[in-house]
């Protein structure tokens, strides 16, 4: 999923504002580090994957009023995974 946030980012590079551009473009690495971090094993991996599609991502979408459904649909996937991430966890302490 980050791969085609990714894709996306590229799509809309020439349409979308520098603030958006820079926003997306910081949700997107920090999702890449947070995903080796938790790849590798650290605990810190898992809750900045969960800060930035709990929490940027949704505030991303507010401020910089983004009503594209299929970027809407991307992020919500990833924040679904992000519950389930939590669901996950908590059965595994």
């Amino acid at each position: 999923m980050l791969f085609c946030l990714l894709l996306y980012y590229v799509y809309q590079e020439n349409v979308w504002a520098i603030q958006r551009k820079i926003f997306f473009f910081m949700i997107i690495f920090l999702g890449t580090i947070a995903n080796g971090a938790f790849s590798d094993g650290k605990k810190w991996g898992v809750w900045l994957w969960l800060f930035v599609f709990l929490v940027l991502s949704p505030l991303f979408c507010i401020t910089q009023s983004i009503y594209e459904p299929v970027l809407i649909g991307m992020l919500g996937v990833l924040a679904v995974h992000s519950l389930l991430l939590v669901w996950w966890a908590r059965g595994e302490g």
